[in-house]
């Protein structure tokens, strides 16, 4: 029993010595239910008047729609909108980096809305549109089919004056497939969280972050990085390394399926660094 207390000890330890806390940037929860909720609930001192809006000929959002928790955006006009349509929110990520990005959405069930989304970034007023690994996503009936949870941000979104995030449609299918979207299709979406760790040095701006996806997942997870890690290790929430792997792939499989669920921890550190991160996962 002290073995495991001393593991459990030093896990936390080395936690709070190479995680870094993360700020909310901004944050859309809907708690009114009217259009003041279309900027954010949460935010930063630069992102105070940052609203959400949708593009591509949508119907009006609606603010007094039931969310997950509170209220939720919804829209209808989703249909022939396919990588034209999208909900999206602009963001100010000047001296932040290591940016996570969470959501929820959902598709109407009686008005089926669109089936298929994934998340892309812009930067700047006349940026390129790029996917977000990891975020493909199906939306039902249901506020947990089409979650979007601690994904990472590429670096390109880091410490910039303006970042567009949006959640595109990839196909006309409703979620009631084979049919197609109708005009009268809902979709709606809810708890946007932009999370992100404040630059304390210059050399933190050159460090990629890695980004772990899915997580949670059933113990196949995929791990993406635009650096070299020298080397990675898994631990359990005791504390015993399960995985360790030196100078990983680019994009590396991270196998625990043999693991049980629970919580582990990765541990990483870039090649030429001298800083370790730890990032939690979740085997289910």
């Amino acid at each position: 029993m002290k073995t495991k207390l001393l593991l459990i000890f030093a896990m936390a330890f080395l936690i709070s010595q190479t995680s870094r806390a993360q700020d909310t940037i901004a944050a859309w929860t809907f708690p009114l239910g009217t259009i003041a909720d279309a900027n954010p609930t949460v935010h930063n001192a630069n992102n105070a008047l940052m609203a959400l809006t949708t593009h591509g000929g949508t119907s009006a959002i609606s603010w007094s729609t039931n969310g997950f928790t509170t209220k939720c955006a919804q829209a209808t006009g989703w249909n022939t909108g396919a990588n034209t349509k999208y909900w999206q929110v602009e963001l100010v990520t000047t001296g932040y980096n290591m940016l996570k990005l969470y959501s929820k959405q959902q598709s109407g069930g009686t008005n089926a809305g669109p089936r298929d989304w994934k998340a892309q970034y812009s930067v700047g007023g006349t940026g390129t549109w790029t996917d977000i690994p990891g975020t493909n996503m199906i939306a039902a009936n249901n506020w947990t089919s089409a979650v979007l949870s601690n994904v990472s941000l590429p670096t390109a979104c880091n410490n910039l004056s303006q970042v567009f995030l949006r959640w595109v449609i990839t196909s006309d299918t409703s979620s009631a497939a084979p049919a197609l979207v109708a005009a009268n299709g809902v979709s709606k979406i809810d708890d946007i969280y932009v999370l992100g760790s404040l630059i304390t040095s210059v050399d933190e701006q050159d460090v990629a972050p890695v980004a772990i996806y899915p997580n949670p997942s059933n113990g196949n997870f995929i791990l993406t990085s635009n650096q070299q890690i020298e080397n990675l290790c898994v631990f359990t929430i005791l504390g015993k390394a399960v995985y360790t792997i030196q100078m990983p792939a680019m994009n590396q499989t991270i196998d625990l399926t043999a693991m049980g669920k629970g919580i582990y921890f990765v541990r990483y550190k870039m090649q030429n660094a001298s800083v370790y991160y730890v990032e939690k996962i979740v085997v289910e």
